[in-house]
């Protein structure tokens, strides 16, 4: 008799999970991605109005001992973050809920250049989400919904085109992933 234990689902590996801090944290918004190098990013707000973010470069150790970078200190509490490559963003609302900015870092999430506001929303954002596109470097979609709508803006090329509604009315929407 021969007995094999494997970790998986309908013959796919199931991947090992891990906590990444066992520093009590407040429980607010957060996101995290993993860049082309394997390096983690997170944004974390702090149930304040301010968002911040970390990056581990060697994903599974030393996370307690890394320190937390301001994004902004006027947030109101939405923010995603995606990551392609070198590339690695992190969009987020302003204080009022209906700015929607981003932070961009083309070296893994190392450093990132000036906050750049993409667009003002019709009413309070609720969610929001962020992915690059994967033929193109640098182009990206961002997601939002407010109380009753789906709305998307598009940056290609470097510049954010006009924002898109979904052109259907929901009683309520919450997230968007």
């Amino acid at each position: 008799v021969a007995v094999v234990a494997e970790n998986s689902i309908a013959g796919m590996r199931r991947l090992d999970f891990t906590v990444l801090d066992q520093t009590p944290h407040t429980t607010d918004k957060h996101d995290v991605c993993v860049a082309g190098d394997g390096s983690v990013t997170q944004a974390q707000g702090d149930g304040v109005g301010n968002l911040y973010r970390r990056r581990n470069a060697t994903p599974g150790t030393g996370w307690d001992t890394l320190g937390y970078t301001q994004v902004t200190n006027a947030w109101s509490g939405q923010t995603a973050c995606a990551a392609k490559g070198a590339r690695v963003v992190i969009v987020y609302t302003d204080a009022a809920g209906t700015g929607i900015w981003l932070i961009e870092s083309t070296d893994y999430g190392a450093n990132y250049g000036a906050p750049v506001g993409v667009v003002t929303a019709a009413a309070v954002v609720t969610d929001l989400a962020v992915a690059y596109k994967n033929s193109s470097p640098g182009d990206l979609a961002i997601a939002w919904v407010n109380a009753s709508q789906l709305n998307i803006i598009k940056r290609a090329a470097g510049v954010f085109g006009a924002t898109s509604a979904s052109g259907w009315s929901f009683a309520t929407t919450t997230y968007v992933a």
